[in-house]
């Protein structure tokens, strides 16, 4: 998409919300997947006012838009690319595109990948990957402590929060996510075992 792109020439829906919104004197760039409810692209400061120039939008206001799916995928990889390309530390083992598909599961905080979503994840983004390469690309972030694995039965979840905390499967739907609980352990301990009390078998508290 060229540079001068813009958003006139992008047909409306009302699935894909782009919102630039000012707080603190912060400007902060968020494209939602209204169906859903996913954040599909976060950014803040001056990557947010990338974003905005290049769809040709004015980041000293507050905006909210819609856009269409080919606009976000291309707002999404040229906005990864600019932070990839900034200079990385010599001591970052990764590869551009262990960085690049870490970068896109950052931009959804609080989603639990399996491999299967990350597939579809690269696929939205126009990336074709095969199956193993990105088993193994998500087996090199997690050694490098870049992800975390969390292991329910036969499937591997990668959590892109690799701090140790609790989390709530529900088997119906095969869906990981975290448990939000207080600052006090030993309180944190006695929620837990009445959750563990109180749920069903559809629900298996884990912590991870």
């Amino acid at each position: 998409m060229p540079d001068n792109y813009p958003p006139s020439a992008v047909p409306a829906t009302s699935r894909y919300e782009l919102a630039l919104t000012h707080l603190a004197g912060g400007v902060t760039l968020n494209v939602v997947d209204r169906w859903t409810g996913l954040i599909l692209l976060r950014c803040d400061g001056d990557v947010a006012r990338y974003a905005a120039a290049i769809l040709g939008v004015n980041s000293a206001n507050d905006i909210t838009l819609a856009i269409d799916k080919a606009t976000v995928r291309s707002l999404s990889l040229r906005v990864t690319a600019k932070c990839l390309a900034e200079p990385t530390p010599i001591s970052d083992p990764l590869s551009a595109n262990d960085r690049l598909l870490l970068s896109l599961m950052q931009d959804l905080p609080g989603v639990h990948f399996s491999a299967a979503r990350v597939r579809l994840l690269l696929d939205f983004h126009g990336i074709n990957t095969p199956n193993a390469e990105v088993d193994a690309a998500l087996g090199r972030l997690t050694i490098a402590g870049r992800l975390r694995c969390i292991r329910i039965g036969r499937t591997a979840f990668f959590d892109t929060n690799t701090d140790a905390h609790w989390h709530i499967f529900d088997t119906a739907t095969e869906e990981l996510h975290d448990l939000t609980l207080t600052n006090d352990q030993a309180l944190n301990a006695s929620l837990v075992a009445q959750i563990d009390a109180s749920a069903s078998e559809r629900f298996v508290v884990v912590r991870d």
